[in-house]
């Protein structure tokens, strides 16, 4: 197989209605055909998998990734993945997160932005286009 897309998502939530609530708002978003994504319930399965998406020449975007998690939280999530790809922009979707929590986590630069759960797909798209310029991410109209 052949892979065509040379961008990358990454979702990280431990529930699974989570992830599917974002396929289907994604699928709406962004053209499948030049942008990977790509789900998961473990983040430390998402950290073992970036490198191998990398390697494959394809630039991870953005993760979208949940803070409240079983093996580790968002904003540990997001300290590992920053120490080593500080240039991947995140937004964090949670309803467990508190203000000082987000706050800590963006003046860190380990966060660009925030969603309380539940989410709109229209916050999540203002979201994705204040992030990615539309020449790098294509929407789908």
């Amino acid at each position: 197989m052949v892979l065509t897309q040379d961008s990358a998502v990454i979702c990280v939530d431990d529930d699974e209605s989570i992830l599917s609530a974002l396929s289907v708002q994604l699928q709406k978003l962004v053209d499948t055909e030049k942008v990977l994504v790509e789900y998961y319930l473990d983040p430390e399965d998402a950290l073992a998998s970036i490198p191998e998406i990398i390697d494959l020449k394809i630039k991870v975007i953005f993760v979208l990734t949940d803070y409240q998690m079983p093996r580790m939280t968002g904003a540990e999530f997001l300290k590992k993945l920053k120490s080593i790809y500080p240039d991947i922009h995140c937004i964090m979707l949670s309803g467990q997160a508190n203000d000082e929590i987000v706050e800590n986590l963006i003046s860190e630069n380990l966060l660009d932005y925030f969603l309380s759960k539940p989410w709109s797909e229209a916050q999540l798209l203002d979201k994705i286009k204040l992030i990615v310029p539309s020449d790098k991410l294509v929407l789908k109209s």
